[in-house]
């Protein structure tokens, strides 16, 4: 044999790739289910993570996906609605905040997006 039939090993067969992608898979749900449950885990990995067993096409498998996407959707709404109620305090705070300026005479004229003062005339 040449050197060239040591070092070459074929790759294996797709099922047995699919077998191990799934049993990866598996262990993200079970090993890490407190990462996914709070979010540390991003979106787009966990669906990444969680694809073989989709693809594995059993009713047990898919059902699994099924609640994980769920489970990620009401994270995710939670999520949403928390960035909405901080977005209007933050433009609550900044409203008083200009209001109080105004009242004090400190607000000065507004400026554009480089810093300048912008005037009437």
């Amino acid at each position: 044999k040449n050197h060239q039939d040591k070092c070459f090993s074929p790759i294996p067969k797709q099922q047995h790739l699919d077998s191990i992608a799934c049993e990866i898979a598996k262990k993200l749900q079970n090993q890490h289910y407190k990462e996914l449950s709070t979010g540390m885990i991003p979106l787009p990995m966990r669906i990444f993570g969680i694809m073989p067993l989709r693809h594995a096409s059993t009713l047990h498998d898919v059902g699994i996906v099924q609640k994980d996407v769920e489970s990620a959707s009401a994270l995710h709404d939670e999520m949403d609605r928390m960035i909405r109620r901080f977005r209007k305090a933050t433009n609550r705070r900044m409203a008083a905040l200009q209001d109080e300026a105004r009242r004090e005479g400190k607000l000065g004229l507004p400026r554009d997006d480089d810093g300048a003062k912008i005037s009437d005339g």
